[in-house]
């Protein structure tokens, strides 16, 4: 705790002022909370962290804050750029990441915002209780928990990369948070950015020159060859039989979570199954009672992030499940543990990519003819391939 209220008051972030003078502009005083975790490291070790928010649902629109929107790279961006790297694999590119530290700390506050000094603040010996009731926090930088916290960060990182005075990268008018460097007929960089983490993929020198350009900016730590990113554990080798490389990406942890949680919910052991689900099986509406509707949202919901993450496989039994969120009965929960059972029978609770022998684009789409029993429609998927890797 005593580090976190550091990393506001080292960046001038909070300026004390006396709590009747903002009673008296007639405005409100955000409360705040600490929030403890405890977080896995790229090195398997694990750290405890707290962080200082604000409550931002208490925020007033058009007067607190006039953005919300939260910039993160697409599934199909970061695909494509492990793809791509792998492509380039003996030309010795890699992919790096790096962790922005404090990042919202960094941004300015455009918009006038007072905050209440957290108990912990007394604890910590910051102040007294004396000073707590009697003082508010202006605030001169954007904080975890505001609600355009994101967005300042985000513009503030491309003033960073982009701009004439910064790096001089190139964002994309597809994916405004990928960005490229592309000089001398040659593609150098890439970089995916998901709020304060960035995947860098290139030659090692053009990777040392971007962290390089953010280190002189921000506060960072590098995290060397990427093998853990949002979620996903990454290994990287050679095969020497195929005298190609490869990685393998896999999401051991989230998919033991959901194995975990649908047993505890059914409190037995739910059995592996070799397939997501059976051929021309429809799942219909019923007039039987809804059973742990919550519970099985949760579910899908986490199913649904591994298979967009790496798992297309289970894409199909997604579309399904989703439609019953609202009344899920027995037959939907059977259907959902089968879901389970195949993700619980996975050699690799992930993918592995083999290095591409060429970029080449294929896009496949299908439908069925009127096989909905609930409405006739027809059901349609698409997919896209660049150099044999699923990207969308």
């Amino acid at each position: 705790m005593t580090g976190e209220f550091n990393n506001f008051l080292s960046r001038g972030a909070w300026k004390f002022v006396p709590l009747q003078e903002v009673r008296d502009k007639g405005r409100k005083v955000i409360p705040t909370k600490l929030v403890f975790k405890l977080k896995d490291e790229i090195d398997v070790s694990i750290r405890f962290k707290s962080r200082c928010v604000t409550l931002g649902y208490m925020m007033v629109p058009g007067v607190d804050f006039t953005e919300r929107f939260s910039p993160v790279a697409t599934d199909e961006a970061l695909k494509l750029q492990t793809a791509i790297t792998l492509y380039n694999k003996k030309k010795g590119r890699t992919m790096e990441n790096c962790d922005i530290e404090a990042a919202f700390l960094e941004s300015d506050k455009e918009t006038e915002l007072f905050i209440e000094p957290h108990p912990a603040m007394v604890t910590c010996r910051f102040m007294t209780e004396e000073e707590r009731k009697k003082f508010a926090i202006k605030l001169g930088k954007s904080m975890y928990g505001n609600i355009d916290a994101a967005i300042k960060f985000f513009k503030t990182l491309i003033e960073v990369t982009t701009e004439e005075k910064g790096m001089k990268m190139q964002q994309s008018q597809v994916d405004p948070c990928l960005l490229y460097l592309h000089e001398d007929d040659e593609l150098k960089l890439i970089v995916t950015i998901t709020v304060d983490d960035c995947a860098v993929s290139g030659h090692p020198d053009n990777v040392k020159w971007f962290m390089d350009g953010l280190e002189s900016r921000f506060n960072i730590t590098r995290g060397g060859t990427i093998s853990k990113h949002l979620g996903i554990d990454y290994v990287w080798g050679f095969d020497e039989e195929k005298g190609k490389h490869f990685v393998q990406a896999t999401m051991d942890k989230k998919v033991g979570a959901i194995i975990d949680k649908l047993e505890r919910v059914l409190q037995r052991e739910v059995k592996k199954k070799p397939s997501p689900g059976k051929p021309n099986e429809y799942l219909q509406k019923s007039d039987a009672d809804s059973v742990n509707m919550d519970e099985y949202r949760s579910l899908v919901g986490q199913i649904m992030f591994f298979t967009t993450k790496l798992c297309p496989k289970t894409g199909n039994a997604c579309r399904a499940l989703s439609g019953f969120m609202p009344h899920p009965t027995e037959t939907q929960w059977r259907a959902l543990e089968r879901v389970v059972g195949y993700l619980k029978g996975m050699k690799t609770r992930g993918v592995i990519y083999w290095e591409p022998d060429s970029m080449k684009i294929i896009a496949v789409s299908d439908t069925d003819f009127a096989n909905c029993l609930e409405t006739r429609r027809s059901v349609g998927c698409h997919f896209v391939t660049v150099g044999g890797w699923i990207i969308q």
